[in-house]
């Protein structure tokens, strides 16, 4: 037979099938006879049981499989409060089938008492991480995201983004999918999430081989609740803040499911105000440089997500994750410099300024997972892209109480960041080890270029001595496997190698001058966990980590607070290393204990030098430290009503610094915090939050005592649709010395938190459509800055 006479039989076959195709019909009640709407109906082959199609029921409780083609078949109803029935076998020929109506009943009392004592506990140990089973909290219920890591053990959550207690960092995942924001952009988005879709939180305080080795930072993997249910869904939402000046952020969440298709739209839009109160005084025994900085600051900032996940079979799934976040910040700031010699006034500078800095940032990631056979093998491939373009326009002008003369200068800098990475991840469950491996190369592209200019009566004029361009080109290749067994009911253990090797490229046509260089290291993690009974079990893990130079900080431009003080980058800088172990110990589920330690070499910090009139600030290798400590949490339901999260932390610190002019102490630090949820009705709550940090050293650094404290109320109306909140935010100043060998510098930051919020969201169509569930590790982007 020709090719062509093969189309024909086969479309001729195609339209037979249309033709002779029939639709099932029928209806699901309940044990009264009604009706039952939103009932996931899912028609399967009787031969293998694969699903076919998928249908939910109206309002009346009917449902319609249209255009089936004849076989044999069974119908599977599913509801979250009637449990799963099936049907008996449907035979479809030459006509359409009406099938009896399925009844579905609510699960008896007994069973619910059993699915009661089957529920997870809220603190949960694996052989990596530590899990908090959120859903089971009445802290976290019909409240946003943010406030339910309020409550997580090892997290603190502050205005400014989240971090990790005892890391320098810590990156965020959602369904193992890393999310790229960061800062206050980070903090907008994760409260648009609703923590009632929550299921687990998980607490890696050592990230496996398969992550990046990048960074002395944590990872969190927030792990939403699945859903049977298909259709449409989303939230609305807005906040009204009000401190020394309001704020807005409002958000708007689009969701659809099918049998094939998963899809999220999420938009945000934010607008912040502040003013900010800082000092930073350089007081030496002869000379003294006293800097005030107030400043009137305004953030705006629009964004949209928008993810599309796949099935193209049982075996492929193919999607993609775009993110676009468009903001601008915005500064007027009427500086000042007094310069005294034994304490007497020498002159002043007076230095407004008034700054604009839009950036736009693109993000995307394409993928495509294939199932390599039934028994849990995968290949997972993505590729991404990330497009980072800040732009800052600062104007000054300087006069002297000395002189009449008046400095009029711009100092504009435009960057372009470009990352790109490719990555393909293998997992292999087999019956003796869990094995994974898999590789990823990293190109990353940077070109900066900053212009200081000054004003003449020609007009605007470069300054080339000021003025700067650097282009900056990375590759990173990097190559794992790890292995995780479970040797018995109370053994298991993890171990990983990671190999990374990295080519550094870095030149400035403005000084003729670069840095070349090439390195390849070897990053090993380990776990071991035992689980002496139901009640005890312990863990203990070992990792190594690199801690790269972020983009700005190897930038050599010169960002001028004034005609004489700048901050400069250090294209010299280098990587880092730090070696990480951690004993746990976690007790009936609530009681959760942590021995820690770590190892920081070839360290890098920031450097403030004082030459004459001039602060210039940069950064260097010179620290190594050793850290130590211990935190616990205590995270119990008091009474029903009353459910109690605290935590108690200390640290240790000893510190080397190789530059004589930095002096390094040995130091403590405690820390205290407590969060309280008192349930007052059915739909309303009230919480309330504090921590305290006495003052404590670290490294060169004094940081004075601190406090924080968050109150107010929760409610929820309509089924849990319309959700309210009010709160009462207040924190202190941030103070710090830094000592150095010539002088000691005091800053003292205020922006003022004081604040008052009211928050409300609506959600709409089926809640908890689960969304787009893809694990990207492209936390590169964080460097772009």
């Amino acid at each position: 037979m020709n090719k062509g006479w093969g189309c024909m039989l086969a479309m001729l076959l195609w339209g037979i099938s249309g033709v002779i195709a029939q639709n099932i019909s029928g209806a699901i009640k309940n044990e009264r006879g009604s009706g039952l709407r939103d009932v996931t109906v899912t028609l399967l082959k009787e031969k293998d049981s694969s699903a076919v199609k998928y249908a939910i029921t109206d309002t009346s409780g009917h449902f319609l499989f249209e255009k089936t083609v004849p076989g044999h078949y069974i119908i599977r109803a599913s509801h979250t409060n009637y449990g799963t029935q099936f049907s008996g076998p449907v035979l479809v020929q030459n006509e359409t089938v009406t099938i009896p109506s399925i009844l579905l009943y609510k699960a008896a009392k007994e069973l619910q008492a059993v699915r009661v004592s089957n529920t997870k506990p809220l603190l949960e140990r694996k052989v990596d991480r530590l899990v908090f089973n959120i859903e089971n909290s009445i802290a976290a219920r019909g409240s946003s995201l943010e406030e339910a890591l309020r409550i997580t053990p090892l997290l603190q959550v502050r205005e400014g983004g989240v971090s990790m207690i005892g890391k320098g960092g810590l990156r965020v995942m959602i369904n193992d999918r890393m999310i790229y924001l960061s800062g206050a952009d980070l903090m907008h988005y994760l409260r648009s999430l609703r923590s009632d879709d929550v299921a687990q939180i998980e607490i890696i305080t050592s990230p496996p081989a398969k992550y990046s080795a990048a960074g002395n930072s944590g990872l969190i993997n927030i792990i939403l609740k699945k859903n049977p249910l298909l259709g449409w869904s989303g939230s609305i939402g807005a906040t009204y803040s009000q401190g020394i000046r309001a704020g807005f952020s409002d958000n708007f969440i689009l969701n659809y499911r099918s049998a094939r298709i998963s899809s999220s739209l999420k938009l945000r839009q934010n607008t912040r105000r502040g003013i900010i109160d800082e000092t930073a005084d350089q007081v030496g025994t002869i000379f003294q440089i006293l800097n005030n900085f107030p400043r009137a600051t305004s953030a705006s900032g629009v964004g949209a997500n928008l993810t599309l996940d796949y099935k193209l079979n049982n075996k492929n799934n193919i999607g993609f994750i775009y993110d676009v976040n468009k903001s601008s910040y915005k500064i007027d700031q009427r500086g000042s410099t007094t310069y005294q010699t034994n304490h007497i006034t020498d002159s002043v500078l007076f230095t407004p300024s008034y700054t604009r800095q839009p950036a736009a940032t693109h993000t995307l990631n394409v993928y495509h997972d294939f199932k390599i056979d039934t028994l849990g093998k995968l290949l997972n491939t993505s590729f991404s892209f990330f497009s980072n373009e800040p732009e800052s326009r600062r104007s000054f002008t300087t006069t002297s109480s000395q002189s009449s003369t008046i400095d009029q200068v711009m100092n504009n800098s435009d960057t372009r960041y470009n990352v790109w990475a490719l990555q393909s991840d293998v997992t292999l469950p087999y019956k003796w080890a869990k094995l994974e491996t898999g590789a990823k190369y990293t190109y990353f592209d940077n070109i900066a270029a900053n212009d200081y200019l000054n004003l003449t009566r020609a007009g605007y004029i470069l300054d080339t001595a000021k003025s700067d361009r650097y282009q900056y080109e990375e590759q990173n290749i990097a190559a794992y496997i790890s292995a995780e067994k479970n040797f018995s009911k109370q053994w298991s253990a993890k171990a990983g190698l990671r190999y990374e090797y990295t080519v550094v490229d870095g030149f400035s046509p403005t000084t003729k001058s670069g840095n070349s260089y090439m390195y390849g290291r070897l990053f090993p993690t380990a776990y071991v966990t035992y689980k002496l009974n139901n009640v005890n079990t312990f863990s203990l893990n070992y990792s190594k980590r690199i801690n790269r130079p972020s983009l700005g900080q190897i930038n050599p431009r010169k960002l001028y607070t004034n005609p004489y003080s700048y901050y400069m980058g250090n294209p010299l800088l280098q990587p880092s290393y730090s070696h990480n172990i951690e004993l746990s110990y976690l007790y009936k589920s609530m009681l959760s204990l942590t021995v820690f330690g770590q190892r920081t070499l070839n360290g890098a910090g920031s450097i403030v030098k004082v030459n004459g009139s001039s602060v210039i600030i940069t950064s260097a290798n010179y620290l190594t430290q050793n850290n130590f400590g211990a935190y616990a949490s205590f995270n119990c339901k008091i009474f029903k009503w009353w459910e109690n999260n605290s935590s108690v932390s200390y640290s240790g610190s000893s510190s080397q610094s190789s530059l004589l002019d930095i002096v390094v102490k040995n130091g403590s630090a405690l820390n205290y915090g407590t969060n309280n949820t008192f349930v007052i009705t059915k739909w309303l709550r009230y919480f309330l939050s504090a921590s305290y940090t006495p003052g404590n050293t670290r490294g060169n650094v004094y940081t004075y005592s601190q406090y924080y404290v968050n109150s107010g109320f929760r409610a929820s109306f309509v089924d849990n649709k319309l959700l309210i909140g009010l709160s009462f935010l207040d924190g202190s100043q941030n103070r710090y010395r830094l000592y150095y060998k010539d002088f000691t510098q005091y800053t003292n930051t205020d922006y003022h938190y004081r604040t008052f919020s009211l928050n409300v969201s609506y959600l709409f169509g089926k809640s908890k459509v689960k969304e787009n569930g893809k694990r990207v590790d492209f936390r590169e982007t964080q460097r772009a800055n």
